[in-house]
């Protein structure tokens, strides 16, 4: 998760901050009758450290009647990861990258965007790290995570066309598992 910000890593989230009427910074739209579920896979810690230092998620989207598409950005060929996602408080507001920290977060390149399509009535599982030491977040916080989907995969090409999604509440755990 942590990496210098390259100069499209900079162009990009220049475009993003600029498009002001973007789905992305509109309140998130619901799936009709679909439903989102999180839950912790595994929380680790630095040895000398007492609490949780880095989170990995799992996200469950279920569709309901409506088909969309889910950008993928996988480590490694057996997992799904968001490509465009962020970490949210409770009550909404963004979580910030700590000060001084030179790191790109939540959005990668679309160039190397594999949708995944989400048929009715069916469900996709994704995966997000959280690592304590680059995001201004604490243990034991609240937090949501929000993702963006898209009617197809042809609209996925226009990020204007992103919907926001965001997960229930969940949150980050005390101890080490």
């Amino acid at each position: 998760m942590r990496s210098c910000l390259s100069f499209f890593q900079v162009a990009l989230a220049i475009l993003l901050a600029l498009s002001a009427p973007l789905a992305w910074c509109q309140p998130p739209k619901a799936l009709p009758t679909g439903k989102i579920d999180v839950r912790v896979l595994h929380a680790i810690h630095e040895p000398e450290e007492s609490s949780v230092s880095y989170v990995t998620i799992a996200v469950t989207v279920r569709s309901a009647s409506t088909p969309f598409v889910i950008p993928n950005c996988p480590q490694s060929s057996d997992q799904k990861a968001f490509c465009l996602a962020s970490l949210r408080r409770a009550n909404g507001k963004a979580v910030r990258v700590r000060k001084g920290l030179a790191a790109t977060l939540g959005i990668e390149d679309p160039s190397t965007w594999k949708p995944i399509q989400v048929p009715p009535n069916s469900n996709v599982d994704f995966e997000f790290s959280i690592d304590m030491g680059l995001l201004k977040v604490r243990p034991g916080e609240q937090v949501r995570l929000a993702f963006g989907v898209w009617p197809d995969e042809e609209s996925m090409k226009d990020l204007k066309r992103a919907i926001t999604l965001v997960t229930p509440v969940f949150r980050i755990p005390v101890k080490p598992e």
